[in-house]
């Protein structure tokens, strides 16, 4: 099942596209996230939950690679070689960080076109920020109903059932 997830369709002989095992370790990261997410917005204290998707990749990259590494965004945090034509991206990062550390809501008072709304475990809302950011709902919905209702219901760990899941 997860190497048709990851592979289909591919040619029969040669190497599996670096995009599909890049998103297969992605999906090791966003389907944790996605649970603990779901988890905390159903708690019974009212905890309010905000959830992003860093989604740019910074210049220069390879082509043929899409998505944004785990931890690209300190990139843009931190000030480290950002190009001009990104620049306003370190804005578009880091006023929410900022805002929510002063008052528990990323969403920036002096933009009122720009809510960033809770998580909630109906719409899953999370907010995507790139150059253009916007709200999108269900992080990479298919890929992580596929962690959660299949492989997680296969066996209690993937990584104890004995099988070398992970190699295609």
């Amino acid at each position: 099942l997860l190497k048709s997830a990851y592979t289909y369709p591919r040619l029969p002989v040669g190497p599996i596209p670096f995009q599909d095992f890049v998103d297969l370790i992605s999906d090791l990261i966003d389907r944790p996230t996605v649970e603990y997410a779901r988890a905390l917005s159903q708690d019974p204290n009212g905890t309010n939950v905000y959830l992003y998707l860093f989604d740019h990749m910074p210049e220069p990259q390879q082509p043929e690679i899409t998505g944004t590494g785990h931890g690209m965004e300190e990139v843009y945090e931190f000030d480290f070689f950002v190009k001009d034509s990104e620049d306003g991206l370190k804005d578009i990062f880091r006023t929410p960080l900022t805002q929510f550390a002063k008052t528990g809501n990323p969403t920036n008072p002096l933009k009122q076109n720009q809510t960033w709304p809770l998580y909630e475990p109906r719409n899953e809302y999370f907010f995507r920020l790139s150059l253009t950011p916007n709200v999108s709902q269900h992080l990479y919905e298919k890929r992580v109903v596929l962690w959660t209702e299949f492989v997680s219901k296969k066996s209690d760990s993937p990584c104890d059932s004995g099988r070398d899941w992970w190699r295609f």
